[in-house]
């Protein structure tokens, strides 16, 4: 919600309209966090539109959701595994930043 670029309306288009990967967040309820990924650009999976997003993060209990990065970057690694398959043809690629959830030391 609020998303603006004036000067290119076209990017909102393929941004939010069109289906792609999307890596989202949020919170549920008892303020639990929930982290998800949507695979797209394949046969096995067509990936979202934002307002899909919004829809996915609803069923998934999310009171307050955020959509992060998306596209080819869209990976989620758990347990140094990537557990989703990247869109880009050589799978995996290097990105400039990432959201890591570590256990907490006593």
């Amino acid at each position: 919600d609020g998303f603006v670029r004036p000067t290119d309306p076209s990017f909102y288009y393929g941004f939010s309209a069109k289906r792609n990967p999307r890596t989202f967040a949020g919170v549920d309820a008892s303020g639990r966090t929930i982290l998800a990924t949507a695979d797209g650009r394949s046969t096995s999976s067509l990936g979202l539109t934002i307002v899909e997003t919004g829809a996915v993060a609803r069923s998934l209990g999310m009171r307050d959701a955020l959509n992060l990065d998306g596209g080819g970057s869209t990976t989620m690694v758990i347990g140094g595994q990537v557990t989703n398959q990247p869109s880009d043809a050589t799978g995996e690629r290097p990105v400039g930043d990432s959201l890591l959830v570590l256990p907490r030391t006593r």
